[in-house]
């Protein structure tokens, strides 16, 4: 049996596929069986997974039966979604922290200041943002830039240089 590997926040179902001697594969999660399913002549499979897998650290597992006996047991490998952050330089007196994203699952970008929330923007369709920086002051001034999915997840954060 082969298994796709699984993005989080990219990702809606766990599909692969079998050989002609399985006849059901079932879809594991955390230990409770989601769904069991009869394969079709082409041995293809695909379970609707979206809402149920929300961390690298669920365990998702994929049986596969001949009729009633397990003859197969597959992990799916959970990955992080590959986000990636351009930061233009920043300096004290910039108006704006500026940079470029790219990723699937990115759609907005969050400015925090010493830990504390400034701004959330959407992502422009280029990857581009701009978020007011006025609260910055200080080059010691902890400064972090979040990128969130659809559903306002945050999936990555970024560390903002600051110099004077």
């Amino acid at each position: 049996m082969t298994v796709s590997p699984y993005t989080l926040y990219e990702h809606t179902t766990v599909t692969g596929g079998t050989d002609y001697f399985h006849t059901h594969v079932a879809l594991i999660i955390n230990g409770e069986e989601i769904e069991r399913t009869l394969l079709s002549s082409t041995r293809q499979f695909a379970f609707d997974v979206e809402g149920l897998i929300d961390y690298t650290d669920d365990e998702v597992e994929l049986v596969g039966y001949r009729y009633e006996d397990e003859i197969t047991r597959n992990d799916v490998v959970i990955q992080e979604p590959t986000v990636e952050m351009t930061l233009n330089p920043q300096k004290i007196d910039d108006t704006f922290v500026t940079g470029k994203v790219t990723g699937k699952s990115a759609t907005t970008v969050r400015l925090y200041v010493n830990r504390r929330r400034q701004q959330t923007v959407k992502i422009a369709e280029d990857g581009t943002f701009s978020l007011l920086g006025v609260a910055i002051i200080s080059p010691t001034d902890k400064v972090e830039l979040a990128v969130l999915n659809d559903a306002g997840i945050e999936i990555q954060r970024f560390t903002v240089k600051v110099t004077s």
